[in-house]
């Protein structure tokens, strides 16, 4: 599939729903949905009823780019094999709390920063992201450290483990930081 088009009365779309849609880059959203906007021409946004802004895809020849300011969430399967992506930004003042799993999966991301509002990053959102070595934790971020540009970690709040989320992809020999408790799926 290549081309996809949402009808006026669509309200919502699963997550999941774009897995293995490599040669999907092109969207048209009806002009009088009020659930769904395309930016940019290649990043789709789904509104929900609880006022939450999903990226839901992605077209798979997009560019390096930086997220709207306005997203919570990213889902599933949004940038799967976006095989032209390789660094993936937030602004200042980013509102997105999560990233689904597998929404990077097959891309060819480099650089990755995450935004000081992020909170989760579910168990598999780098899986084979084999590309990844660059990553970036605003200073502002209280859930997540990069340590010693190899490591990443969600910190333990209150009585929470501290996770190992991601191991830099370039890495040879590894000594597990001792602030984790736990080894998440990556």
């Amino acid at each position: 599939i290549v081309h996809f088009s949402i009808p006026a009365n669509l309200k919502f779309i699963e997550e999941g729903w774009c897995r293995s849609t490599n040669s999907l880059i092109d969207i048209d959203i009806s002009s009088q949905n009020q659930y769904f906007q395309v930016i940019n021409g290649s990043l789709v946004i789904m509104s929900t009823d609880d006022n939450e802004k999903v990226l839901i895809f992605a077209s798979r020849n997009t560019n390096d780019c930086e997220i709207p300011s306005y997203v919570t969430k990213i889902a599933s399967y949004s940038f799967e094999n976006t095989t032209s992506l390789y660094s993936l930004s937030f602004p200042d003042d980013s509102k997105l709390r999560s990233i689904s799993q597998k929404a990077f999966q097959f891309s060819k991301i480099k650089k990755f920063t995450i935004p000081s509002t992020l909170q989760y990053l579910e168990e598999g959102w780098c899986s084979y992201m084999d590309y990844l070595t660059d990553i970036e934790v605003s200073p502002k971020n209280v859930f997540f450290e990069y340590i010693d540009n190899k490591y990443l970690i969600r910190k333990g709040q209150n009585d929470e483990e501290t996770i190992l989320l991601f191991v830099n992809r370039n890495i040879i020999d590894s000594i597990i930081p001792s602030c984790v408790t736990r080894i998440g799926s990556f």
